[in-house]
């Protein structure tokens, strides 16, 4: 019999599901924010979000037992340092990243994981009919929702790229399947010669222009709609992917740095942003985590050094380097292959 510690933790990983859903509903109502000013009780925040008194008071008592919200002996809720991460005016707010992870898009296909792992195809498709990027394409508001997401988690780490490479003696950046162009306003800020291009589908456009707005970039920075499959801007001498390429398999890879080694100049470079995987059996729990959502989500992967070698060669470049980040991903720098 599993002794009361190890059948803790094994109930805590079971019930995991309950946390995740407990902050998108946090997040849906604002609650963060209905707290900034000092704590209120259930009435004033059922009154200001409309929800049931009754109802939120558990939720909000759950909230507590999860260290967002702290409970005082009169029944006041206030904001504990971790729910105060979910603050919408805080910045790097985890607040898009949870209702990202509550969305539907993410929450039906790991339901439905037993799928992919029986088949090895992507649940995602399985559950919707049709590819994750098609969904989004069709969807406007799970769009703006992953947009948001995804915003904020390249905001958190945007700095690290910006830290760990020289961009100043570029040109022009483009930013290939850019979303809404956090990255790329980052590096920019940064930098003041490169102008910068955010080539993305069409849909990551709104999403885009408000970021270049609100970074004053406007003169310097544009966007430009497509499909990486099909053709890339030229005219770059800096080429960025972040987190591109472990949304897919070996053969879309090689269609999209082939897509790459159509516009990248003899002299320019291709910078994949990517989390590299350690060598099997190596600690990585972070990376193997994000390489099942690649699997259920998108049907990509998580890829070692090696592995991402041999389709940068390939694909017709050359692995120059490896540069690491005091975040979770590297950034390989590739060269035209002579």
């Amino acid at each position: 019999m599993a002794d009361s510690t190890s059948a803790l933790a094994a109930r805590q990983l079971v019930m995991g599901y309950q946390s995740t859903h407990l902050l998108t509903v946090a997040c849906k109502l604002g609650l963060a924010d209905l707290l900034r000013d000092g704590p209120r009780d259930s009435t004033e925040l059922a009154s200001q979000t409309g929800a049931n008194v009754d109802a939120l008071h558990r939720v909000l008592r759950a909230l507590a037992q999860l260290g967002v919200l702290e409970q005082s002996p009169v029944g006041r809720f206030a904001l504990t340092p971790i729910g105060d991460c979910l603050r919408t005016d805080r910045p790097g707010s985890l607040c898009p990243v949870a209702l990202f992870h509550g969305h539907e898009m993410i929450q039906r296909a790991w339901g439905e994981m037993l799928y992919s792992v029986m088949t090895g195809d992507t649940a995602f498709e399985q559950v919707f009919g049709m590819p994750a990027f098609d969904y989004l394409e069709a969807n406007p508001e799970a769009a703006a929702i992953y947009d948001a997401g995804m915003g904020q988690m390249t905001a958190r780490t945007a700095p690290e790229v910006v830290a760990a490479y020289d961009f100043a003696d570029f040109d022009t950046i483009v930013d290939v399947g850019g979303g809404a162009g956090v990255l790329l306003a980052e590096i920019l800020r940064g930098y003041p010669r490169p102008r910068g291009i955010v080539f993305d589908l069409p849909h990551a456009c709104p999403s885009a222009e408000n970021t270049m707005r609100d970074a004053g970039l406007v003169e310097r920075m544009r966007f430009e709609g497509g499909d990486f499959f099909k053709s890339i801007p030229a005219g770059g001498d800096c080429y960025v992917l972040r987190h591109i390429v472990h949304d897919w398999g070996d053969g879309p890879v090689g269609e999209i740095l082939r897509s790459c080694r159509q516009v990248v100049p003899a002299h320019g470079r291709l910078l994949l942003v990517e989390p590299v995987m350690p060598a099997e059996g190596e600690p990585g729990r972070e990376y193997v985590m994000l390489d099942i959502m690649m699997l259920v989500r998108v049907g990509g992967r998580e890829r070692t050094e090696a592995e991402y070698r041999t389709l940068i060669e390939r694909a017709g470049f050359h692995l120059e380097r490896v540069i690491p980040t005091s975040a979770r991903f590297s950034i390989l720098e590739c060269m035209v292959a002579t």
